[in-house]
């Protein structure tokens, strides 16, 4: 899909994505192949490849194939168990991909025990600053129902 910028395409994935999985081109579908088919025709100079949390065909091929691997993590215990389990994966896959991992407090600040702990654990692959919360939602204006 075209955006506002000239220079940024966006392909958005559904919560039907991983039903694809099931299709034997994926199932097929090597880091190798990945890499081709994002490069036909005028190869972009960037591409974000948005994988869920689960690590299926497609998010496992998308981190064999990476140059870099982003990792958005919020701040709380699952999420951080979630982490580590994917940073073994990218240790088994491509572990010589470098990786960052941007803290994202989607939920409010977090807890800050959980972001010292990965801050500690993680050290320079934790970006600088973490994403700022997302603004609680609009009330109404008074009188408006």
């Amino acid at each position: 899909m075209p955006s506002h910028n000239d220079n940024i395409s966006v392909l958005p994935a559904t919560s039907l994505l991983h039903l694809a999985e099931m299709e034997r081109a994926i199932r097929m579908l090597t880091p190798a192949d990945l890499r081709t088919r994002l490069s036909a025709g005028t190869p972009p100079d960037v591409v974000v490849i948005d994988c869920g949390p689960g690590l299926g065909i497609m998010g496992l091929a998308a981190i064999a194939a990476a140059d870099l691997i982003i990792v958005p993590v919020t701040l709380d215990l699952l999420a951080v168990m979630g982490l580590e389990r994917t940073l073994e994966v990218v240790a088994e896959c491509a572990p010589e991909t470098p990786f960052q991992i941007l803290l994202n407090p989607i939920h409010g600040d977090g807890d800050p025990l959980i972001e010292d702990r990965v801050r500690r654990r993680y050290g320079a692959h934790v970006v600088k600053h973490r994403l700022q919360p997302l603004a609680p939602p609009r009330t109404a204006l008074p009188g408006v129902q």
